[in-house]
């Protein structure tokens, strides 16, 4: 798991370095959606069926505060009625002992796809949630779900809302792509001689940055990527 709170040598980052990401929980009634959300924002458990809030959390990267807010998503008229301009990832969540909610995510996907703006491709990761029950509850497979998730192009994982098992570390892995891809977003920009100041799409929270900045953030990310996950970062 990625250690995103700060520590006892860790300067406090300037206000300015700040930046917001959103994300949508999405899956179908019954997948886990709002115990996910309430568990890694709130740090436990908790199920109302009334409960709509978003979920927020601060966290630390680097020299930056990351603001993190979850929306609970699961159908035609929740997602008619948000704004994917402010979109940064997506994680479509389905219970291991329903079966429907796993048959219907792709009718989820299809639905975030289509209200998505022409070249927006915000991070996307297929987790598997109430792991910890029986075997014999199951009635998805591991393999079905990464196979999914394998045909949408996205990553795969596990966990389970009640325990918190499995959460911080999906949490992290999803956030660490979307940082990814908004720092080859800055790097693109930067090549192609657009204003450093211009206030990226959906981030409510963007600064001014020299481009010597950007470079080195984006090789600090690089080497943590690597090291984390072991893959290589390009900044094409």
């Amino acid at each position: 798991m990625i250690q995103f709170l700060p520590h006892p040598f860790q300067e406090e980052p300037k206000p300015r370095d700040k930046r917001h990401y959103n994300i949508w929980v999405a899956g179908t009634l019954g997948s886990g959606r709002r115990g996910l959300i309430r568990r890694y924002t709130e740090g436990h458990y908790e199920y109302h069926v009334l409960w709509h809030e978003p979920g927020e959390k601060n966290l630390v990267f680097l020299d930056t505060i990351l603001h993190v807010e979850l929306f609970s998503v699961s159908g035609k008229l929740e997602i008619s009625s948000l704004d994917c301009k402010v979109l940064d990832g997506i994680l479509l969540l389905y219970s291991v002992t329903r079966r429907d909610s796993f048959e219907l995510l792709n009718d989820v996907y299809i639905e975030i796809k289509n209200k998505l703006y022409d070249g927006q491709d915000p991070p996307v990761i297929v987790v598997a949630a109430m792991t910890d029950l029986p075997a014999e509850n199951w009635q998805v497979q591991p393999r079905e779900g990464k196979s999914f998730a394998r045909r949408i192009g996205a990553n795969f994982g596990e966990c389970e809302a009640l325990t918190g098992a499995g959460v911080d570390e999906v949490m992290d892995q999803l956030i660490m792509s979307m940082v990814e891809a908004r720092s080859k977003s800055e790097q693109k920009q930067s090549a192609g001689g657009e204003d450093t100041n211009k206030v990226l799409k959906g981030d409510r929270f963007a600064y001014s940055e020299t481009n010597e900045v950007k470079s080195n953030l984006f090789r600090k990310l690089k080497a943590i990527l690597r090291r984390v996950f072991g893959y290589k970062v390009s900044a094409n």
